[in-house]
């Protein structure tokens, strides 16, 4: 992929599962930057990369990860990398990282210098606002700055493009309509990050995962273990809630993961387990929970 990046035909869908190192594309963006920054190809990758997802728990996940290749830039061996990410920046900063989401403050990183490069990690509402010129919680004075930096000189790498395919099209959309034509050498892209492919990308990249399976036990197991799939039929809801609540509390030996669409029907269900057994091994978790009420239920182990 780094050598796609530095050349003239840049993919735009890239099909990976989960679990086979998505966030990756972080660190070949940066060393594809860094690249250009030392040997003064201006133009070619964008500065920004903005990570977006639909989920706040991924989000998260972007955001530690750029934190931990942020915090490697200051290691001896990533003088080359550091001294090639400065080079785009007037004030010779090497990478500036930051998380729009609900819940959580905008340290402002990202827009203090254009020139810096910096790591985006979002949600779709946040991005896609601020793309929009219609920021949540921006001014007058910020909608035109964020929408600038988001369409100029940007890469919006949309993870799990298929749960988001409205947004998947107006990206595409946006691309069409080319937003820095007119700025030669500051280019707008696209990546769509998905098994599930949405068909708004026109370039695959080719990705083979025959070393990963080689090489990475963990993934292997996931990916090629055998999955087994049992339908149980119900006469209605309440027969339907009782079988789940008999499927959850028969092994011990396995945790088991029980999906309600409503929070409410959901918090009423995890009550009836935990009768059944006990508060410590049930664990409620729903989109409504703030950020640091998830993290501490995360750290929780002894669980059904």
């Amino acid at each position: 992929m780094f050598v796609e990046l530095i050349g003239a035909e840049w993919p735009d869908t890239i099909p990976l599962p989960t679990g086979a190192g998505k966030t990756s594309i972080i660190q070949i963006w940066l060393l594809a930057l860094a690249w250009c920054g030392l040997v003064e190809k201006e133009g070619v990758v964008p500065r920004r990369l903005a990570w977006v997802v639909n989920r706040r728990v991924v989000v998260d996940q972007a955001t530690t990860e750029a934190e931990i290749v942020k915090t490697a830039l200051d290691g001896v061996e990533a003088e080359e990398i550091r001294r090639g990410l400065a080079m785009h920046s007037l004030r010779r900063v090497p990478l500036a990282v930051s998380t729009l989401r609900g819940e959580f403050a905008d340290n402002g990183e990202w827009s203090k210098d254009p020139s810096t490069p910096a790591i985006i990690a979002g949600t779709v509402d946040m991005i896609g606002s601020r793309l929009l010129f219609r920021g949540y919680g921006d001014g007058r004075y910020w909608r035109p700055s964020h929408a600038g930096l988001l369409g100029v000189d940007c890469l919006i790498v949309n993870d799990e493009s298929h749960l988001t395919p409205a947004f998947a099209r107006l990206l595409s959309r946006i691309e069409e309509l080319k937003p820095a034509e007119k700025l030669p050498g500051k280019p707008f892209r696209v990546m769509f990050v998905s098994a599930t492919e949405s068909g708004e990308g026109k370039k695959r990249f080719a990705a083979d995962l025959s070393l990963d399976l080689v090489e990475g036990s963990q993934f292997r197991n996931a990916f090629e273990g055998e999955k087994r799939l049992w339908l149980h039929e119900a006469a209605d809801t309440k027969s339907a809630e009782a079988k789940l609540e008999t499927l959850a509390l028969e092994s011990a030996a396995m945790r088991t993961i029980v999906f309600i669409e409503e929070p409410e029907k959901a918090r009423k269900f995890a009550e009836r387990l935990a009768a059944n057994t006990s508060e410590e091994q049930v664990l409620l978790l729903t989109g409504t929970m703030r950020g640091h009420e998830r993290d501490e239920l995360a750290k929780k182990e002894n669980t059904r």
